[in-house]
C-alpha cells in the first residue's frame, strides 16, 4: 500500500485544484475564549465571560478579554464566525472545572493551527487514504455464518458504497475475512485527488472523522451531505448495535464506546 501511495503522490499536482470543506458549522450568536492549559489536571474555571471577536485574519475567542491560545502559545485563529462560536460554546458550558477531553473542536483547531508534527497536505492525504483498504464498510460477515447480520450489512452499507463508487467513478470490493480487500491503483489515485482537493486545515478534520468512524467512505458521505453526522455514526456502529440488540449491552464497555462518539 505504501509503495502504491508513493507512486500516486508523484502523479498529483503540488497544489490542490479545488479548496473546499473549510470547517462548516451552524451559525450562532454565542461567543467565547480560552487559554492554553496543562494536560495533567483539570483546572478550575477561571473566567466568567466568553466572546467571539473578529480580527484582521479571521475569528478569535476571548475569555474575559484574554485571547484563547493554542498549546504553542499563539492566539487561536479560525476562518469563520460559526467555528469560533462552536469553540466558544465548548468553553461556555464548562462548569467548576475545565474538562479538556470534552473540547473536541478546540483540540482539533489547536492541532490544525500548531501542526505540532509539521505534517504537509500530502502526508495528511496519504494517512487518510490508507484507511480506505481497511474501511469498516468493506468488511462483511459470511452469509452462512451470520445470515441476519449479513443482510443488515448489505441493506445498510451497500447503498452508501454504491453512492461513493458512482460519484467518484471507482470500484470497491468487499472482504469476507480478515484480509483487506485489494484496491486497484486507479481507484486509489482517484480517491487521493478527492482528498487532496481539501485545504490542509480541513484535512486535519477529515482525518479525525475517518479515525472516529473507522471509515473514509462514511466521512466523505458526511462531507458531501449524503449522510448526516448521526446517520454516519449509526452506520459505523452497525455491528455494535446489532450485537447489543441480540445479547444486551455490557454496561461499562458500551457506555464508554457511546461517550467516545
Amino acid at each position: 500500500m505504501q509503495r502504491v501511495i508513493s507512486h500516486i503522490i508523484q502523479r498529483v499536482p503540488t497544489a490542490p485544484v479545488v479548496v473546499r470543506n473549510q470547517f462548516i458549522l451552524g451559525k450562532n450568536s454565542l461567543s467565547t475564549s480560552v487559554c492554553c492549559l496543562s494536560t495533567l489536571t483539570k483546572p478550575k474555571r477561571f473566567y466568567k465571560n466568553v466572546s467571539v471577536v473578529q480580527s484582521a485574519n479571521g475569528w478569535e475567542v476571548n475569555l474575559d478579554k484574554r485571547k484563547l491560545k493554542t498549546p504553542a502559545g499563539q492566539p487561536l485563529l479560525v476562518p469563520n464566525e460559526a467555528l469560533a462560536t462552536a469553540i466558544a460554546t465548548e468553553w461556555l458550558i464548562q462548569k467548576d472545572v475545565i474538562d479538556r477531553h470534552a473540547m473536541h473542536l478546540t483540540a482539533l483547531c489547536n492541532t490544525a493551527q500548531d501542526n505540532p508534527h509539521s505534517r504537509t497536505a500530502e502526508q495528511l492525504c496519504e494517512a487518510i487514504l490508507e484507511f480506505l483498504e481497511n474501511d469498516s464498510l468493506l468488511f462483511r460477515v459470511p452469509k452462512e455464518e451470520q445470515p441476519e447480520f449479513y443482510e443488515l450489512q448489505c441493506s445498510k452499507w451497500d447503498p452508501i458504497i454504491q453512492w461513493f463508487c458512482d460519484k467518484h467513478e471507482v470500484t470497491l470490493k468487499s472482504s469476507y475475512n480478515v484480509i483487506s480487500p485489494e484496491i486497484d491503483p486507479t481507484t486509489l489515485l482517484t480517491v487521493y485527488k478527492v482528498i487532496y482537493s481539501n485545504c490542509r486545515t480541513a484535512l486535519f478534520g477529515i482525518q479525525y472523522g475517518v479515525e472516529c468512524l473507522k471509515s473514509l467512505i462514511l466521512t466523505q458521505a458526511v462531507l458531501d451531505r449524503r449522510l448526516t453526522i448521526q446517520e454516519a455514526v449509526d452506520l459505523s456502529r452497525l455491528e455494535t448495535n446489532f450485537q447489543a440488540s441480540k445479547w444486551g449491552s455490557v454496561e461499562w464497555s458500551h457506555e464508554l464506546d457511546n461517550y467516545q462518539y
